[in-house]
């Protein structure tokens, strides 16, 4: 068995949760290798402290201390511009979209009539160029 899996499944191990041939293999696994012995052993520890009663709890001066500072500290996240980046984005598309509806018909309406100049125009090119080489 691999360190990596033996040190994924430990708490699933500590807890017993896990088949017994699975069990097994992590007994073996942790017999022979020092390293997940020790991985092991710290994650024991970890349950332990975690699962202990009678740590002391922290006092209220410690908290209010704590969130004092942090409150004075500059939050890193705030931007001192009026508007969010993504903002001025939806705002610019909002305003090319409005250009485009308020122009875009007109200029739409001229495309469109003027398809039949272009395919007259292509039309009579074909044309010469056919009638010049039956010409020859």
């Amino acid at each position: 068995m691999k360190c990596n899996a033996v040190q994924a499944n430990i708490l699933s191990y500590i807890a017993n949760s896990l088949h017994s041939i699975r069990m097994k293999d992590i007994e073996l696994h942790l017999e022979e290798c020092e390293e997940c012995r020790e991985w092991y052993q710290d994650v024991l520890e970890l349950e332990r402290i975690w699962n202990d009663p009678t740590l002391p709890a922290l006092e209220e001066d410690l908290t209010v201390a704590v969130m004092a500072t942090l409150s004075d500290r500059p939050n890193p996240y705030r931007r001192n511009n009026r508007f969010n980046p993504l903002l001025k984005m939806a705002l610019a598309s909002s305003c090319a979209l409005i250009l485009f509806i308020c122009n875009g018909a007109e200029w739409f309406d001229t495309a469109v009539s003027n398809i039949g100049n272009y395919n007259e125009h292509i039309a009579n090119s074909i044309s010469d160029i056919y009638h010049n080489l039956s010409d020859n």
